[in-house]
């Protein structure tokens, strides 16, 4: 990037930073209502992932064909 980029791009940086709210502490942050929705979000995410991962090749070792189907039904959902 050319130094007029990056120090626009700088600028821009600091203007925001100056926007955010202070937050006296961590406990603070972590009380924040959006903090704690994604943390949430996260933690859901990651329980399906993990999930997920655990179940699937049970499926598959226990009945290949229905895990089959299982998993071509499941990428239709995403998908849809």
């Amino acid at each position: 990037m050319s130094k007029d980029c990056c120090d626009q791009l700088a600028g821009e940086l600091a203007l925001e930073q100056t926007t955010l709210p202070h937050m006296a502490n961590f406990r603070a942050t972590l009380l924040v209502p959006g903090v704690i929705l994604l943390c949430l979000q996260y933690f859901c995410w990651s329980a399906g992932i993990y999930g997920f991962v655990l179940w699937l090749p049970t499926m598959i070792r226990l009945d290949r064909r229905a895990a089959s189907r299982w998993l071509a039904c499941s990428t239709q959902f995403l998908f849809c």
